[in-house]
């Protein structure tokens, strides 16, 4: 099951550590709201996945990230490669 992505959620280490454990495709934002980066998580790892950003700052910017909980690695994966493709986001686009 494909759900809606979530409203914006500040990236902070208190933000994270409630947010679900779950397969998942998520953006991280800037400011304005533009895409940064895209990335997806296996079951249970999105807890994981989003502190890994925070405590690596990688992607300079970022302010908020937003999530779409998936049923499936399978389609969270093609979701985010799709998404890749449609947003091209700069972090996504420079580690190639």
């Amino acid at each position: 099951m494909k759900s809606q992505f979530s409203p914006a959620i500040p990236l902070n280490r208190v933000t994270v550590a409630s947010a679900p454990e779950c397969c998942a495709v998520y953006k991280l934002l800037d400011t304005g709201g533009y895409v940064l980066y895209v990335g997806w998580a296996k079951e249970g790892q999105l807890r994981n996945r989003l502190l890994e950003h925070v405590t690596k700052r990688e992607v300079p910017g970022v302010v908020n990230y937003v999530y779409q909980q998936f049923s499936s690695e399978l389609a969270a994966e093609e979701s985010a490669a799709k998404l890749i493709q449609t947003t091209r986001p700069k972090m996504n686009l420079m580690a190639r």
